[in-house]
């Protein structure tokens, strides 16, 4: 036993040097690597400022470019300009526009990203044919890398190229190449109404909602023509996306379209509709957006109510008058966002107000009350300082006020609020409501057999418990001692130590030794490689999955 710990303990020692061999190694590379970044980054300065290539920087190789190219691209992101036009000049002289179309036939996917990435920076629009090929590369994390290459190029063909590849059958590809779109801007327009027009249709839905982000008024015939057109031939999904695209324009002109949009016979429509609807804001659009909040469907009354929220005090007096219709789902629904967009608390406020502003405040709030939705109004009411307005709203609450209903008012059991105004929400459930019959001491032990069904077995008083505190005996179960309405695990164990005990342990002791000793000398070995190649592979892609400005 002594001579297997004695060799663990050299091969620990071994491997401690070793690593600080490895350690050292390439702590000496990464300092020649800094201090020749350093080198190439004053011969780049000095290049910018006297306006000539270095000679320096036009005889490089190898580790050496790509030190450059990273210094190039670093530069990029942060001159305008005359500078920068400099600097992709500079590029082209040291032949990094050439090692990079170079690159892109390699085998190495990691090489084809870091190709792509570099001529997306330096390669101009000649480089979008060979960047468009990547497109339809196997590896999905080379197909986002040129995604975002051909729209830091910004031209119309890297924009068409992009919008064909809308219906490509990866879902997450399709999402980034809309995104993408969505960083090229207005320069995209043109193909992508092209694509509403003629694309598959996924690729005619992701077309809509990116003109809808990028606010393209040339876009709103197109938009209206797949709104309008017909059914069989214009899917609903694709109808739904337009209108919102539509909404998010805002061009005043759209409202005829939209408020006919309302009365579709398909739901997605008419809850896109009501979205498009509030995003415009005209007044005049309210009594179509009252008619929605009576909806069959829960998500058309939901964004109906919330635009007519959104809308000032006309819509909140179409949604009071919603209160007080006989459709209890609406209700529900208007009294939500009523209190998610803190009209109630204003109105609350506002009770003890003279003239139109304290008559309406009242309204409001007796329009709650009938409907039920008095939980909120309850909590406000104690949070309110003492004056004239508490005493109003515990009036209108008791149904004492003004014109108020007699008659206690329950609360629907399916109302939910929205409360970001910092007032608690509706009462959860709570898991320790019991019986008052079952909140004395001794009813602890009680709920507590309830709560541990399979294991209750025959109990017997302990004889060392007290009248404080009662203590029970199940058979095959640890100790239960309850104090004061609380539980806690007594366990007793039995442990008895005989020779064979012993013996196991020590042998138990001397595994887990050598499997401690395995598992360091592991992680010892393999943590630097790991570091060293996600610091590779970070270097390679280092924007690959993220966002970041084209």
């Amino acid at each position: 036993m002594l001579w297997t710990i004695a060799v663990m303990g050299v091969l620990n020692v071994l491997m401690v040097l070793l690593t600080l061999g490895v350690k050292m190694s390439r702590t000496v590379k990464q300092r020649g690597l800094e201090a020749r970044a350093a080198t190439l980054e004053a011969a780049l300065d000095e290049s910018l400022l006297t306006g000539r290539a270095d000679p320096e920087l036009l005889n490089l190789k190898g580790r050496d470019m790509d030190l450059l190219a990273a210094r190039l691209i670093e530069y990029l992101t942060l001159l305008t300009g005359s500078q920068r036009e400099r600097l992709i000049e500079l590029a082209r002289e040291a032949g990094l526009v050439r090692r990079f179309f170079w690159r892109l036939r390699s085998r190495n996917r990691w090489r084809k990203a870091q190709a792509a990435e570099g001529l997306g920076y330096l390669g101009g629009p000649e480089a979008v044919p060979q960047i468009t090929q990547l497109l339809s590369y196997e590896d999905e994390t080379v197909r986002a890398v040129a995604a975002r290459a051909l729209a830091r190029i910004g031209t119309p063909e890297a924009a068409a190229s992009l919008s064909q590849t809308l219906n490509d059958p990866s879902e997450l590809t399709r999402l980034r190449m809309a995104e993408n779109l969505e960083r090229i801007g207005a320069v995209a327009t043109a193909s992508l109404v092209e694509t509403l027009d003629a694309g598959n249709p996924r690729a005619r839905v992701l077309a809509a909602r990116v003109l809808g982000n990028l606010r393209a008024a040339d876009a709103r015939p197109a938009l209206r023509e797949t709104l309008t057109g017909p059914d069989d031939e214009v899917p609903i999904d694709l109808k739904a996306q337009a209108t919102l695209a539509l909404g998010k324009i805002g061009d005043p002109e759209d409202v005829p379209v939209l408020v006919k949009a309302s009365e579709s016979e398909e739901w997605p429509v008419r809850a896109q509709a009501a979205n498009a609807l509030e995003r415009i804001g005209e007044a005049s659009t309210i009594p179509a957006l009252r008619r929605l909040t009576l909806d069959q469907e829960w998500w058309v009354r939901l964004n109906a109510s919330r635009a007519l929220s959104n809308m000032g005090p006309a819509g909140e007096a179409a949604l009071v008058s919603v209160l007080e219709g006989e459709d209890r789902f609406a209700r529900d629904r208007a009294a939500s966002s009523l209190e998610a967009r803190g009209v109630i608390r204003r109105a609350a406020e506002a009770l003890d107000q003279p003239g139109e502003r304290g008559e309406n405040a009242r309204r409001m709030i007796r329009a709650m009350t009938r409907a039920g939705a008095t939980r909120y109004l309850g909590r406000l009411a104690e949070t309110m300082p003492e004056g004239e307005t508490r005493l109003e709203l515990n009036r209108i609450l008791n149904g004492q006020g003004e014109g108020a209903e007699q008659g206690p008012t329950v609360p629907p059991p399916d109302v939910t609020t929205e409360t970001p105004d910092g007032l608690p929400g509706p009462d959860l459930p709570r898991l320790d409501r019991r019986p008052a019959a079952e909140t004395s001491e001794v009813g602890d032990v009680v709920s507590l057999q309830k709560a541990l069904p399979g294991k209750a077995g025959p109990s017997t008083p302990h004889p060392g418990g007290s009248s404080g505190s009662s203590l029970v005996v199940r058979e095959n179960t640890p100790l239960v001692a309850v104090s004061g309405g609380a539980a806690r695990d007594v366990v007793q164990t039995d442990v008895r130590r005989t020779p064979e005990s012993v013996e196991r342990g020590k042998k138990r002791i001397v595994v887990s030794v050598i499997a401690v000793s395995i598992t360091a000398m592991s992680v010892v070995a393999l943590s630097g490689g790991l570091r060293r190649r996600a610091k590779q592979a970070y270097a390679h892609i280092r924007e690959s999955l993220i966002k970041v400005r084209p």
